[in-house]
C-alpha cells in the first residue's frame, strides 16, 4: 500500500458505509467479513457474494512482518490506556487459547506492568480493532465500488470443528457481536468500553436464545444501529471452511473427506463428508479433535531439549512466519551465543530423535481420530478402499516433520490392504491469484476465504453429535498399531 492509500486509510479508519451521510439514492450490497481468528495469527478476507468478488486484507500498515497478510495475535496497550495492534506501554497474548479453554484465570500482560484481563475481554478488544481496520481496509481499496452503496455486512468467525454447537460456540458469537459494535466507533478504545459493551453483548444474546425458546424467532430485534443483527454473526467450523476453496472448485468430489489443521498452537483434525442435496452443499462431521502439537509447541519442545540435553535456556518465543527451521538452525543458534562445545552431527541426531518423540505423540491422535471414524463412525465408505482424499493445512502445512508423518500415516494404514492417502491442496481462487498471493500465503487464508462466503453458500454444516453411527464389522483385519503405533497400543 503506498503513502496515498495509508492516507486514505487512516481518514477512513473507524468509518462505516462510505455513503452513510449522503441524501441521495444508493444501491445496496452484502459484504461478508470471513475473520479467522487464530492463536498465534489472525487473517480476514472480506467478500461480495453476488460479484463472487474476494479480498485478502493486507495489515501493512500495522505490522511489517514477512506476509502482510497475517497479523499476530496481541493486544497493546499505550501507557493512556488506549487499545493498540501494533504498539503500546505491555501487551498481551495467548488470549485466543485461554477462550477455547474456558479458562477462569485472568490474563497477564507480557512485561506484567498492566492490569489482568479476562480472556473473553481481550480477545473482544483484539478483534474490534482488527474488524475496525479491516473494514477500513476494505472501503478505500473498494471506494470506486462501494461509493455510493449502502453494504449490508455479515460476520463469519471460525472455531475449532470440536467445539461447533457447543457452549464455547456461544461464548466466540458473543465475543464477535460485541467486538462488531466496539468497531463502528472512531473513538480510540479502553479496556472499559471493552468491558461494558461486552456485558451488554450478553444480555443480547441471552435475549436471542429466550425469544427461541418462547417461539417469537427473535423478533429481528433491533439493538441499535451499531449493533449488527445477532443472525448477521454466525460461528462455522474452521475445517469446513478452509475446504470452501476445493468445494466451489472443479478438483470437488463428494465423499469422506479427512482435513488436518496445523497451526501455532494446535492441531485440528476432522473427517467429514461432502455431498450435496437439492443443490445445496451439506457436511456432516464424523470425528473432530484438537490437540496441543502445533509449530510453537514443536518449538517450546525443541528449547526444552536444549535445557536438558546441553543446560542451554533460550527465550522460546520466535515464531518463524515464512519457514520453520531444521535442527542445523538451532546448531547455528547456539554458536552465534557463543555455545561450541557440541558436535553438530550429534546435535543434529539427537534433537531429530526429540522431534520424532514429539511427532509420535501427534501421529497417534492422528491414528486415533482416523481408527474411530472407520470402526465406529463410517465404516461403509467407499474412500478406505479408493484411498482418502486428505487435506495439510495451516502455517504448519509447510514443516517437513508433519507433512511426511501424515504421508507415513497413511503408508501404514495402506499396508493393511486400506486405501492410501491422496493428499490435495486447496486451490487458489482466481481473484487472489489476480490480487498476487501465490499459493503458500493461501493456505494460511484459506480459513478466512471460506468463512467469507454466506452461511448459504457455505452450506448446512451438521455436527457430530447429530450424524449417527455406521460402524464397520470388521472386512479388513486391521490391528492397533496400524493405525496408531506399536508404542501406544
Amino acid at each position: 500500500m503506498g503513502r496515498v492509500r495509508s492516507e486514505k486509510l487512516r481518514r477512513f479508519y473507524g468509518k462505516d458505509q462510505i455513503c452513510e451521510s449522503l441524501d441521495y439514492d444508493f444501491d445496496e450490497s452484502d459484504v461478508v467479513l470471513g475473520l479467522d481468528f487464530g492463536t498465534s495469527f489472525s487473517k480476514v478476507v472480506i467478500q461480495d457474494n453476488a460479484l463472487q468478488k474476494a479480498y485478502a486484507v493486507s495489515f501493512e500498515d500495522i505490522d511489517r512482518g514477512k506476509e502482510t497478510y497475517l497479523l499476530p495475535t496481541r493486544l497493546f496497550v499505550t501507557e493512556e490506556g488506549l487499545l493498540s495492534l501494533s504498539s503500546g506501554f505491555d501487551f498481551y497474548i495467548d488470549f485466543k487459547t485461554a477462550v477455547m479453554e474456558m479458562a477462569g484465570r485472568k490474563i497477564s500482560s507480557v512485561m506484567n506492568k498492566l492490569e489482568s484481563f479476562a480472556p473473553t475481554e481481550l480477545a473482544t478488544a483484539y478483534l474490534a480493532l482488527l474488524i475496525r481496520y479491516a473494514r477500513s481496509w476494505f472501503l478505500v481499496h473498494t471506494e470506486s465500488v462501494y461509493r455510493k452503496t449502502l453494504i449490508n455486512w455479515d460476520l463469519n468467525i471460525g472455531i475449532a470443528s470440536k467445539n461447533y454447537r457447543t457452549s464455547k460456540e456461544r461464548v466466540f458469537r458473543t465475543i464477535a457481536f460485541a467486538a462488531w459494535k466496539l468497531s463502528r466507533s472512531s473513538e480510540p478504545l479502553t479496556m472499559a468500553m471493552v468491558q461494558n459493551t461486552l456485558a451488554e453483548a450478553v444480555i443480547h444474546m441471552a435475549a436471542e436464545i429466550l425469544f427461541k425458546i418462547i417461539g417469537k424467532n427473535a423478533r429481528k430485534k433491533d439493538f441499535g444501529a451499531q449493533w449488527l443483527h445477532t443472525e448477521n454473526v454466525q460461528v462455522h467450523p474452521e475445517v469446513i471452511a478452509e475446504v470452501a476453496g476445493y468445494v466451489h472448485s472443479p478438483m470437488r468430489r463428494n465423499g469422506m473427506h479427512f482435513l488436518v489443521d496445523i497451526g501455532g498452537s494446535t492441531v485440528d483434525m476432522a473427517t467429514f463428508m461432502i455431498h450435496e442435496n437439492d443443490g445445496d452443499n451439506h457436511y456432516p462431521i464424523l470425528a473432530t479433535d484438537v490437540v496441543k502439537y502445533g509449530t510453537m509447541m514443536l518449538h517450546k519442545n525443541r528449547m526444552n531439549h536444549l535445557k536438558e540435553e546441553y543446560g542451554v535456556d533460550l527465550f522460546a518465543s520466535q515464531f518463524f512466519e515464512d519457514h520453520f527451521p531444521g535442527s542445523e538452525y538451532y546448531a547455528d543458534l547456539l554458536r552465534r551465543k557463543g555455545f561450541v562445545f557440541f558436535e553438530e552431527d550429534d546435535f543434529i541426531e539427537k534433537m531429530n530423535k526429540s522431534d520424532m518423540q514429539f511427532w509420535k505423540q501427534c501421529s497417534a491422535k492422528i491414528g486415533e481420530l482416523i481408527k474411530y471414524t472407520y470402526k465406529d463412525r463410517y465404516g461403509y465408505a467407499p474412500e478406505w478402499k479408493k484411498g482418502l482424499p486428505v487435506f495439510i493445512c495451516g502455517g504448519g502445512a509447510r514443516v517437513v516433520l508433519y507433512r511426511d508423518g501424515i504421508h507415513e500415516r497413511g503408508e501404514r494404514i495402506a499396508a493393511n490392504g486400506m486405501g492410501k492417502f491422496h493428499v490435495y491442496s486447496i486451490p487458489v481462487p482466481s481473484g487472489f491469484k489476480e490480487q498476487g498471493l501465490v499459493p503458500k500465503e493461501y493456505e494460511r487464508l484459506a480459513v478466512a476465504y471460506g468463512l467469507s462466503f454466506t452461511s448459504e453458500n457455505i452450506g448446512k454444516i451438521i455436527p457430530q453429535s447429530q450424524v449417527k453411527d455406521m460402524p464397520r464389522r470388521s472386512v479388513f483385519q486391521e490391528r492397533d498399531s496400524d493405525f496408531i503405533g506399536k508404542e501406544y497400543c
